[in-house]
Parts: C-alpha cells; structure tokens; sequence
C-alpha cells in the first residue's frame, strides 16, 4: 500500500458533483436556538482558534521553510537522495496545508494569498514557458506569476516523473539548471505566502484572530464566525466528494472513469491529501481539546436519527477516514482497478456532506452561500 507511511504524517498532523444529495431526517431543535448558560460561543471560537487553527498555520510555516532548504540543497548537490529528501518535504508540505483549505474566511479570503498555494491543476505549459525564457528566475518573478504556475501542484510536476522515473526527473533538473532556479523560487514563494497568511491570522493587535473570535454571533448572521466556518466546512466537503472523488470516478461523465482528474497524480499524494483534510476537519468540529462544533450541537440538545448530532457527525468522520484509508492503490489506479473501494469513500463523504450541510447548518441557523470550490 503505496500511502501507508503517509497516513502516520497524516495522524500527526492535526493532534489535528455526482447525484443530488438527499437529506437525512431534519435535526429535532429548531434552529436557531439560543444558547444556553454555561456554554459560550466566543470560548468555542478561541478554542478552535487557538487549539486548531493557529497550531495548523504554524506547522504549514514550519514544513514550508523545511521545503526551501531542502531545495536549496538539492540545488547545490543534485543527488537522488537529495530529490528524495525535498519530495518527502514537499509531501509534509502538502498534509500541512489541507486542515488550512477550512479556514479561508472571508477576510483571509480578500488576501488573495491562498490563491496560490494549491490552485490545480497546475498551467505545465506556462512552466515549461517560463523555464524557457530569459527572466530571472526568482521568488520576485514566481510571485508575479498566475496561481496555476506556482504553489504545490507546480512543484509536483517539476520533482515527480508521471512514470516513476526519478533519474529523469534528477537529469532533467541537473542539465537545465533554470528548471532547478524554478524549483528553488517556487520553494521560497511558497515559504513567504505561509508567513503571510500566519501574520494574517496573529499580527498583534490587528491580527484576524482576535475578529474571528470576538465575533461570536449565532450562524443566522451571515458574517458571524460561526457562519462564515461552517460555510467552509461544507465547501470542503463538497470539494472533496464533488470534485477530489467524484470526478475521478466518473460521476460527472457518466460513470466512466476518468484517472486524469485525480489531484497531486505525480506524487499518488490525492488520497493523504484528503485523509489529511478529514483529520482537520475532526479538530475544527471538536475543538481539538478544547470546545468545538460538537459542544455547540450538544449545548442546544440537538439529537440525530439515532442519538446526538454531534456523535453522529463524529462517527461519520471516523466512517470516511476508515473508507479512504481502505483504498490499496493510488487513486488514479484505484478509480479504474477498485472502483469500489473509491466508490464506498464517495459514498462515506457524502453521508457527512449531508449530515453538515442539511444537519447541522439547520440547526445552527446557518445560510450556506456559494462556494469556491476549484481548488486552492
């Protein structure tokens, strides 16, 4: 099972299209409710701001600034196991950056930052024309560039061989050195947007943490924190099975599959990927160890089919995690070889797309607006 050693860094990270979705039975509680004593909405924002998501924007600083030293050596001693070094951190990089795809809210939004992290998949052609030419390649020249000809996916194509041929890859960086000055710039670019989005989130005393936790109004207002995460807790869910799953599969395109949609297809990085995604969508819902979504759903007695929304959801997320960690292959042989076991995660995602955004977005009285689900 080629992504076994990556489900061990996806775990440790966040100590951390298809049919239409048909909607489970209504949650018991009207919504909104008011919350009841003892309960804070504002504790539960700084819990997942402090305990989630603050942690997760200084692990992805972290794996960046990994990254651009492995580059900078691999430039300085192209060696296969120098390539093997900056891949591996280019794949902790990767697992870092999923739990943050759940925080682009509104003001962090604005930024534009995030645009060119992990926007897929990534202009080949734009690259190639870049490598080509006779600008300097640097992080100045890389940060003028469009978001499909940077980021993650950029770096995929430029360090992994579509056919497993590393010495190629090793060739082709050591005989055109421009191709190695890309890989280094696009290391530091992606080094510097990490700092970015940190400094966004923790400046002192305009940093967007202290908003996002004073601004603790119930989901009803549409620019409360509650709405605004919750929001993006569904796109990322509707990513993940409209897009990440169910195109591969073929759900869009008549049941044929269609291998050549998979995310990160170089690395076989798509199903980490998303375990990775999952894992930090289980601390957002919970808090981590503090309050979470779930303290929120109990607080105001919302019950499931069979028990507490908030169980239910959690066992859902537990349910998806186990269906992806089942798939044996890459997913871009999966969806052709064992359809099925991608088939049984599509249809795991999807019962937790519906218990989120039917369940839980009704009882917390949350309006769910359009999403910007074309990558990141």
């Amino acid at each position: 099972m080629k992504h076994v050693l990556w489900l061990c860094s996806v775990a440790l990270l966040v100590a951390g299209c298809g049919q239409p979705l048909t909607a489970s039975p209504p949650p018991t509680v009207p919504a909104p409710q008011p919350v009841a004593e003892g309960f804070s909405r504002s504790a539960m924002l700084d819990d997942i701001a402090n305990l989630v998501i603050l942690p997760a924007y200084e692990q992805f600083t972290e794996r960046t600034a990994t990254l651009q030293e492995a580059a900078r050596t691999l430039s300085d001693a192209p060696t296969a196991a120098n390539l093997q070094a900056t891949r591996q951190a280019w794949r902790e990089a990767v697992l870092a950056w999923q739990p943050l795809r759940l925080f682009i809210l509104d003001d962090i939004r604005r930024t534009l930052l995030h645009s060119g992290v992990n926007k897929w998949p990534t202009n080949t052609e734009f690259i190639e024309q870049f490598i080509a030419e006779e600008a300097t390649l640097d992080a100045a020249l890389i940060a003028g560039a469009g978001s499909t000809s940077k980021g993650v996916p950029a770096l995929e194509y430029l360090l992994f061989s579509p056919t497993g041929d590393d010495a190629a890859v090793l060739a082709a960086l050591t005989n055109d050195p421009r191709r190695m000055q890309y890989v280094v710039a696009l290391t530091q670019d992606l080094h510097t947007t990490a700092l970015a989005l940190q400094e966004a989130w923790t400046q002192p005393d305009e940093g967007y943490v202290i908003e996002f936790v004073s601004n603790d109004s119930g989901g009803a207002m549409m620019q409360s924190s509650v709405s605004e995460l919750s929001n993006e807790l569904v796109n990322a869910l509707e990513m993940l099975v409209q897009t990440r799953l169910g195109e591969p599969l073929g759900r869009a395109n008549g049941g044929e599959p269609q291998p050549a949609l998979v995310e990160a297809p170089y690395s076989d990085a798509s199903v980490p990927a998303m375990l990775s995604l999952l894992h930090g969508f289980r601390a957002t819902f919970t808090g981590g160890t503090g309050q979470g979504f779930d303290d929120y759903l109990d607080n105001l007695g919302v019950q499931a089919e069979a028990g507490p929304l908030s169980v239910r959801i959690v066992e859902q997320i537990d349910r998806t995690i186990a269906a992806l960690e089942a798939i044996e292959q890459p997913l871009q042989v999966a969806v052709v070889e064992q359809p099925e076991q991608v088939t049984a995660a599509y249809d795991e995602a999807r019962a937790l797309l519906v218990l989120v955004k039917v369940d839980m977005a009704g009882a917390l009285g949350v309006t769910l607006t359009f999403g910007d689900t074309d990558g990141d």
